[in-house]
Formats: structure tokens, C-alpha cells, sequence
């Protein structure tokens, strides 16, 4: 009877644990299941995003639809018949495009996160821009296969073009607006050059001449402006050189014993602040030419 009942009890217990293994079991298999719904509505949900693993042989181990259906019908690739799909992506890239594929999966491989970008040829001759982040996959501390997740940039990438068409245009448009501004400008200065002559008064001349320099001043300016490759600023510095210059040229101080001696340090400046900065060194430049030397010395 004692054995029995021992018997009896060990069966229990044992049936007891073997339900609670069953239990867990189910548990697990349900965590598993979910994992695994969730894990094929994040791949096949994704619209235009092409998700796909490679092993160490670059082959494609699994895949989503959206990568099945661009495959075979933009690459004329059958991803159920050749899981080589590197293969035909190398016939697909040029050889520098090649070269940095292979470069970006083996580090990859190495354990880093990576982005790749570059063209494709379609099969109908047309060409398909791809960006592809790819991540280690990693089992017990190792790399055992890589994931890629692409998507066609291709609308993108027209769009960025188109973008730098535009400003390229405007570019030159406002290269042009500068420069018939200067040539305005340098008309301005002309024409109160030319009524000089026309006048025997010394301070009427001295005053046309004071205004041909101004003009002359922000007639620099926007030269500096559309000869700059960046049109929020210019190179101050330069324009003070080329400033000086003209002014000591205007008032015949080019061959007196005044030396121009420049001490100036590199400053850009935006249009807004060079001009009225650019007249005020005209001014000084002007008083400093006119009062500090004697007649004739």
C-alpha cells in the first residue's frame, strides 16, 4: 500500500509538472506566433519599402512582397527560381557602385549599420534610384546574416535635381540683377564725369566728382557681389582695396610721395551692411585725400 501510494504520488506530481510545461509550452508557441504576425505585417505593410536578409554567401534568405514583385517585374529578376539576387545587381551598377555594395555588406557583416545609395538600371532601360539601410543580424554574439530595407528615391532624387535647376537659374538671375546694377551704376558715374567738363567752377566739379566716387563705391559693391559664388556676403576686404585704390587714382595721388598702405583684416560683410559701410570709407578716405596733404605735396 505504501508503495502504491508513493507510486500514486510521484505519478501526480509528474503529471502536475507536465501540465504546467504544457502550459508553458503553449504560452511560448503564442509569444512565438504573435512575434512572427507582427514581424510579417511590419514586411508586407510597408508600402514601397523593400525588405530582404542575405547570408554570408549574399543569398536572399527571406523577403517581402513588395521586394518579390520589383524584383521581377522592374529587374526581370524571379527571386523563387535564383536567390543570388547580388548577382544580378552587379550587372545592374557600374563597377565603382560595385565595388562600394560589396564594401558597405561586409561591414555590415562586421557588425555595422550602414546606408547605401546609387542607381539601378531597370529592365526596360530605365534608371531607378535605391536607398538601402543595412544592420547586422546577429545570433548568440555573431553576425549570421545581414537585413536590407530599401526604398525607390527615385521621385526624390528628380526633385532634388529640379531644386538645384531653380537655384542654379536664380543664381544667375541674381548674378545679372547685380551686374546691371554696377553698370547702372558706373553710367551714374560717367555721366557726372562727362558734366565736369562742362563746368569751369572748381567746387561744382569737386561735388560731382565727391558723388562719381560714391557711385563708384556701390558700383563695387555689387561687382563683388556677382563675381562672389555666394551671394549673402562679399569679401569686404577686397572691396576696401579696390576702394582706396580708385580714390587716391581719382584725386592724382599715384605718383606724390603719399604711400597706401594697407593694414586690414579678412571681413565679410552682407550687402546690407557693406554699402552703407562702404560709403562711410569713401567719406574718410575722401577728407583724409583732400585736407591731408598740402598743395602740391
Amino acid at each position: 500500500l505504501a508503495q502504491q501510494e508513493l507510486r500514486a504520488n510521484i505519478a501526480e506530481e509528474a503529471n502536475r509538472k507536465l501540465e504546467e510545461e504544457i502550459t508553458q509550452h503553449k504560452k511560448t508557441q503564442q509569444k512565438l506566433s504573435d512575434q512572427v504576425a507582427m514581424t510579417n505585417a511590419l514586411m508586407e505593410g510597408s508600402q514601397n519599402v523593400l525588405i530582404y536578409t542575405l547570408n554570408r554567401k549574399f543569398e536572399v534568405t527571406s523577403y517581402n512582397s513588395i521586394f518579390e514583385h520589383l524584383a521581377l517585374y522592374t529587374l526581370g529578376f524571379d527571386i523563387k527560381k535564383d536567390k543570388m539576387f547580388v548577382k544580378v545587381l552587379e550587372k545592374l551598377i557600374s563597377e565603382e557602385d560595385n565595388k562600394i555594395m560589396y564594401e558597405r555588406f561586409n561591414l555590415a557583416f562586421k557588425g555595422e549599420s550602414v546606408r547605401l545609395e546609387g542607381p539601378l538600371r531597370s529592365s526596360a532601360g530605365s534608371t531607378v534610384w535605391i536607398e538601402t539601410f543595412i544592420n547586422p543580424i546577429k545570433k548568440e554574439g555573431k553576425v549570421v546574416e545581414i537585413s536590407c530595407i530599401s526604398t525607390d528615391i527615385t521621385e526624390k532624387k528628380q526633385k532634388s535635381e529640379e531644386l538645384k535647376n531653380s537655384l542654379k537659374e536664380k543664381e544667375i538671375l541674381l548674378k545679372e540683377v547685380h551686374h546691371r546694377v554696377k553698370n547702372n551704376l558706373q553710367i551714374i558715374s560717367s555721366i557726372l564725369n562727362l558734366q565736369t567738363s562742362f563746368s569751369n567752377d572748381e567746387k561744382v566739379n569737386e561735388i560731382l566728382r565727391e558723388s562719381q566716387n560714391r557711385a563708384k563705391s556701390m558700383a563695387y559693391l555689387h561687382e563683388n557681389l556677382y563675381q562672389n559664388k555666394n551671394f549673402s556676403y562679399i569679401n569686404f576686404t577686397d572691396y576696401l582695396v579696390n576702394l582706396s585704390k580708385n580714390l587716391v587714382h581719382s584725386y592724382y595721388l599715384t605718383d606724390s610721395s603719399a604711400d597706401l598702405v594697407f593694414d586690414v583684416y579678412i571681413v565679410d560683410l552682407d550687402l546690407d551692411k557693406a554699402i552703407p559701410c562702404g560709403l562711410i570709407v569713401n567719406e574718410l578716405l575722401t577728407n583724409a585725400v583732400k585736407y591731408a596733404f598740402p598743395e602740391n605735396q
